[in-house]
C-alpha cells in the first residue's frame, strides 16, 4: 500500500468512520449495564479522553513531522526500549485488527446467514480490506470520503425517526448517583471512544495545517454526537433496563421504525451501511499493521509482509474466543490492556519526546 498524502479532512472522515463503525451497536448495552440511565454522562467523558488520544498523536506529529508512532518510537526510546515498543505495538494492531474482523464475521453469523461457517466470513473481511490497502492510502482514503455521508445520514436518520418514542420519563432522574460513581464503569467506553490508535501510523501522510489538530478533534467529535444519540435514543424509547439486557439495542431501535409500509425494512439498509464503517477499521488496522511490520524489520516492499500478516489475522480471529458473548466479556474486563495501547504509552513516548526536544534546546543554549 502506497503512502500517498491524505487531507485534513480525509482524516477527520477517517477518524470518524474507525471509532464509529463496530461500537455504535452495542455500545448502548454496555454502558446501560454499568450506569444505567446515567450512560450518556459516561459517554461524555470517554470523548474527552479520546480526543486527548487524537491530541496525543497530532501533536507527536509536530515533534517528528512526517514520522509515524513506531519511528518516533525508535527516535525518542532508543533502539533497544523503541524496539521493544513497537514490536509490542505490532501484535496489538494486530490483535485489535482480528478483534474487529470477528466482530464482523460474528454479527454477520448470528444475523445474515447462521449456516454459513464462520471461516467464509473472516475471508470476505480480511480480502475486502487486503484488496483495500493494495490500492493505496490515498485511494482507500478517498473512497472513505465517498461513503461517509452514507453511515452517517442512516444514523441521524434512525435517531430523528424514533424521536416520537421518546418517553423522557426512562432517564430521570439525571446523575442520581452523582458525579463521579458514574465514572467508576467507564473504563471499557473510553476504550471505544479511544481506539484511534491505528490512527498514528497514517498521520505522518496528513498535508498538516494550522487547522489538523480541529480536524482530527472534529472527527472524535462527530463520533462523541452519535454515540450520544445512539444511547440516548435506545435508553428513550426502550429504558435503560431493556437496553442493557440487548445485544445489539440499535437493530430492536430500527425495529420500531414503520413509515407507511415504506420502512419496514429499514435494519437491512442499516446493517449494509453499517458493514462499511466496520470495513474501513479493518482496513485502517491490516494498514497499520503492515506499514509497522515494515517499519521494525525494514522491508521495503510489503508484498513479503501482507500475505503472512492476513494469516495471523485469519486464525487470531478464529481462535481467539469461542463467540459473542466471550468477545464481549473480554472487551468489559481488559480494558486496562486496550488503555496502555491507546492511551498510556503513546502519552509516555509523548512526556519523553517533549523532555528530549527540551534537553536539546538546552544544550544548544550552553554550547
Amino acid at each position: 500500500m502506497k503512502g500517498s498524502p491524505i487531507s485534513n479532512r480525509q482524516l477527520m472522515i477517517l477518524i470518524t468512520l474507525i471509532t464509529i463503525s463496530s461500537p455504535i451497536f452495542f455500545l448502548p448495552s454496555e454502558v446501560s449495564k454499568s450506569a444505567g440511565r446515567d450512560g450518556w454522562y459516561i459517554v461524555i467523558f470517554s470523548g474527552l479522553v479520546g480526543m486527548l488520544n487524537v491530541m496525543i498523536f497530532v501533536w507527536l506529529e509536530r515533534i517528528s513531522p512526517k514520522k509515524s508512532l513506531i519511528q518516533i518510537n525508535q527516535e525518542t526510546l532508543g533502539r533497544f526500549v523503541g524496539g521493544i515498543v513497537n514490536v509490542l505495538m505490532f501484535f496489538y494492531f494486530v490483535d485489535v485488527g482480528s478483534w474487529v474482523l470477528r466482530e464482523f464475521a460474528e454479527f454477520l453469523l448470528s444475523n445474515i446467514e447462521p449456516t454459513t461457517p464462520l471461516f467464509i466470513y473472516l475471508l470476505i473481511g480480511i480480502g475486502m480490506a487486503a484488496y483495500a490497502v493494495s490500492c493505496g492510502l490515498g485511494t482507500f482514503a478517498r473512497v472513505s470520503e465517498i461513503i461517509f455521508p452514507i453511515p452517517i445520514l442512516t444514523y441521524l436518520s434512525i435517531f430523528l425517526l424514533t424521536l416520537n418514542l421518546f418517553h423522557f420519563e426512562y432517564i430521570l432522574p439525571v446523575l442520581e448517583n452523582g458525579f463521579i460513581k458514574p465514572l467508576s464503569h467507564s473504563l471499557s467506553t473510553i476504550t471505544f471512544l479511544g481506539d484511534v490508535i491505528c490512527v498514528s501510523m497514517v498521520i505522518n501522510y496528513v498535508k498538516t495545517t494550522k487547522r489538523t489538530a480541529f480536524y482530527a478533534l472534529t472527527g472524535m467529535g462527530i463520533t462523541v454526537v452519535f454515540f450520544l444519540l445512539a444511547v440516548l435514543s435506545s435508553v428513550l424509547v426502550m429504558g435503560a433496563e431493556s437496553t442493557a439486557n440487548q445485544t445489539y439495542p440499535i437493530l430492536s431501535l430500527i425495529s420500531n421504525i414503520s413509515i407507511g409500509g415504506i420502512l419496514d425494512r429499514f435494519d437491512v439498509l442499516v446493517v449494509a451501511f453499517w458493514m462499511i464503517a466496520l470495513f474501513v477499521k479493518i482496513t485502517s488496522y491490516l494498514w497499520a499493521s503492515t506499514e509497522a511490520a515494515c517499519q521494525i524489520f525494514s522491508i521495503k516492499d510489503r508484498r513479503y509482509i501482507i500475505i503472512p500478516i492476513l494469516l495471523v489475522y485469519i486464525v487470531s480471529a478464529r481462535y481467539k474466543v469461542d463467540g459473542y458473548i466471550d468477545m464481549s466479556t473480554f472487551y468489559s474486563t481488559h480494558a486496562v490492556y486496550f488503555l496502555t495501547f491507546q492511551t498510556f504509552v503513546p502519552l509516555f513516548v509523548l512526556l519523553s519526546a517533549l523532555i528530549k526536544q527540551k534537553w536539546k534546546r538546552g544544550k544548544a543554549v550552553t554550547s
